[in-house]
């Protein structure tokens, strides 16, 4: 596992006189410890395959297992949670719930639309954030608000060097959640609203990754290990694969979750709001 501190209460701080004393002091740190998650899976292939098509039978099913393993854990880094599967890692959602970082998006029954000056109050939370996670329908929705003129935001949509579109809100990237290429839609519109009413909203999460906020943690790499044949009746070539993972938090204001988000068109913030200058 591992072990970390996370700042507690500052120590005190106070002006003296001329030959004044200052009365000694320390600020609390709390010790924190995190878990590490062995996630992975045995692959079989009957070696008559291998005969027959060669050593790559086996590598694709490696590299197979591999994706298989890496949307585990993307889905586990959102909704992990130890109370219902003690055998994974606790995930965002889990962690906003546990220090109270949780907001919802509004007041109305069944959620509500994303709501540009409610989302730049709850960005202010997240000193630092360098990561907004959210849905890839709802970042949709978001790159529409682009084409509305009565919608005022700081978003821009850039292409990297590898060609592949980037979209950024006050220059923070967003992170898309993929409900077609994960094997579970982790981020759908289908969390309960926060106030009530039908399973239709969303969440967002700020979130600001590295040293003193949010990362991941490991022992080693993902690790394929050949197992041989095995013995039973069915002949079949087993390889392993085997990855000890998780993740921690720091500084508990280094992640945030707005929930009841629902799947239309995000609301403009008030005019006075997209007229102020930033310095």
């Amino acid at each position: 596992g591992y072990t970390g501190v996370r700042e507690g209460t500052l120590p005190n701080a106070s002006f003296r006189g001329i030959n004044g004393s200052w009365t000694k002091d320390h600020g609390r740190v709390d010790k924190f410890t995190e878990s590490l998650a062995i996630v992975g899976g045995d692959m079989a292939v009957d070696p008559a395959l291998v005969k027959m098509h060669g050593e790559s039978t086996r590598s694709s099913q490696a590299l197979m297992k591999a994706k298989a393993i890496a949307h585990k854990v993307a889905g586990t880094f959102i909704k992990g949670d130890q109370s219902t599967n003690p055998e994974e890692f606790d995930g965002l959602q889990v962690r906003c719930e546990r220090y109270n970082r949780t907001e919802d998006a509004g007041t109305t029954s069944g959620g509500n639309p994303l709501s540009l000056l409610a989302f730049d109050k709850f960005l202010k939370k997240v000193p630092g954030a360098n990561a907004l996670v959210m849905h890839e329908d709802m970042c949709t929705l978001l790159s529409a608000s682009l084409r509305n003129s009565s919608v005022s935001g700081w978003i821009s949509e850039t292409r990297n060097s590898y060609g592949t579109q980037l979209m950024t809100y006050k220059g923070i990237p967003i992170l898309e959640v993929s409900g077609v290429r994960l094997p579970e839609d982790y981020l759908g519109f289908d969390e309960p609203a926060p106030v009530g009413g039908q399973a239709q909203t969303t969440s967002i999460y700020a979130v600001r990754f590295g040293e003193g906020g949010v990362f991941g943690l490991e022992n080693g790499s993902l690790e394929i290990r050949d197992l041989g044949e095995s013995t039973g009746e069915t002949p079949m070539l087993i390889d392993r694969a085997e990855w000890l993972v998780g993740m921690a938090d720091e500084d508990i204001y280094s992640n945030r979750r707005q929930r009841g988000n629902t799947n239309a068109a995000v609301v403009a913030r008030s005019r006075k709001e997209s007229h102020i200058d930033r310095f």
